[in-house]
């Protein structure tokens, strides 16, 4: 066997070898590429929708404080607002009265 003739092998089992180790790294490459395809995406959406529901569970307390704080300061103030809104409006007094059969005809009486 000549020089050449080795170097020519040499070539081509380095060449093989090469071929191996690439075809090997991409194949690895495409195994650590998977979770990037499908379960990072997937965990965004996760924390996208839990978020929302955060947002929206914050939103509800909000308004249950709001609620609970307008009840609040309306109930020390309820007789005053009656007392106003009957003298504002005394054909309401009149007109309770009257569904209540106190009134000038009662309920049952024709007329």
């Amino acid at each position: 066997m000549t020089i050449r003739s080795k170097l020519i092998y040499l070539l081509v089992v380095l060449c093989v070898l090469v071929g191996i180790v690439t075809f090997v790294s991409v194949y690895q490459l495409n195994e650590l590429a998977a979770p990037l395809k499908t379960d990072i995406p997937r965990a965004i959406e996760e924390l996208h929708s839990v978020t929302e529901m955060d947002a929206l569970v914050n939103q509800v307390r909000y308004y249950d404080e709001l609620l609970t704080q307008s009840a609040r300061n309306y109930a020390p103030d309820r007789n005053k607002r009656r007392q106003l809104a009957s003298g504002l409006f005394p054909y309401r007094e009149r007109r309770e009265r009257f569904a209540c059969g106190n009134g000038n005809r009662g309920a049952g009486q024709g007329g």
